[in-house]
């Protein structure tokens, strides 16, 4: 048996889907994406989903013409009562406005694994998944990261990734990385805390571009005084170090520094 999916919702290669935390960490997961796909369950647990997907971001690159094809996302997934698992992957178009050099493809990969440790506290979970794109920038997350504008006007230099760079006639591909954790302890029934962290990498293969790590880590403490009313606090510090060569020596991030900054919020969310 199975079921489609169609509209706007999170990307199907997601798995963690920034659970435990309130500002992103640097990785994979999107949660709105244009998207038309088609889920078959298996029985025990086990299904399987292909999806067309919409992706936007890093879709422009040095001489590019666009996409004629959306994104192909399938996944595999298995969701038992110990946890659950999936292995996911894309194919991204990159498409060349010069005929000569023509249309070559990124792909992604990622797998993540969640684990219900009910024998340290009844809903305590522990999350892990990594991310990996050739030609792909937007499936590891790292670059959208630091374009989401937690450095400012770093996220219109550093963050100006791009999928792929015409050299010498043919197409060269970024690559990108990304790691996230996340564990969650409930220690009581009213009161739950929670750490995570994620890391990421992306690598240009043109000198005008910037090489940078970027890492993050946070944590979290819920008060759930009434059922579905939670009233939360979050501090995560976030870290852009750039280590490419650059363009222009009076940009910001010449000097090759590392960039850093705290981030705290307070959270009231009612469920219905």
């Amino acid at each position: 048996s199975g079921f489609f999916t169609a509209g706007r919702t999170a990307s199907f290669f997601d798995f963690y889907a920034n659970d435990s935390n309130y500002t992103s960490l640097p990785g994979s997961d999107r949660g709105n994406t244009n998207l038309f796909a088609y889920t078959f369950t298996f029985g025990g647990g086990f299904s399987a989903t292909v999806s067309a997907e919409d992706r936007i971001a890093n879709r422009w690159w040095a001489g590019a013409a666009g996409q004629a094809m959306p994104d192909v996302v399938a996944n595999l997934r298995v969701d038992q009562a110990w946890g659950s698992a999936q292995l996911s992957g894309a194919i991204h178009e990159i498409r060349s406005a010069d005929p000569t050099v023509g249309t070559e493809y990124g792909y992604a990969i990622q797998g993540g694994l969640k684990l219900n440790l009910p024998m340290i506290a009844a809903g305590d979970v522990f999350w892990l998944q990594a991310a990996y794109g050739d030609g792909a920038l937007d499936y590891s997350g790292a670059a959208r990261h630091v374009s989401g504008g937690t450095f400012g006007a770093l996220s219109s230099t550093i963050g100006a990734q791009s999928d792929a760079y015409v050299i010498g006639g043919s197409v060269k591909k970024s690559k990108a990385w990304s790691v996230v954790a996340s564990f969650v302890h409930n220690f009581t029934p009213t009161v739950q805390g929670a750490v995570y962290g994620g890391y990421g990498s992306v690598n240009n293969p043109v000198g005008g571009a910037v090489d940078f790590k970027t890492y993050a880590v946070g944590g979290r403490i819920n008060w759930i005084p009434v059922k579905n009313f939670t009233i939360g606090t979050e501090v995560m510090y976030s870290v852009i170090d750039p280590s490419g060569t650059v363009a222009s020596p009076t940009a910001l991030y010449a000097t090759k520094s590392k960039y850093d900054g705290v981030t705290a919020r307070i959270r009231f969310q009612r469920d219905f």
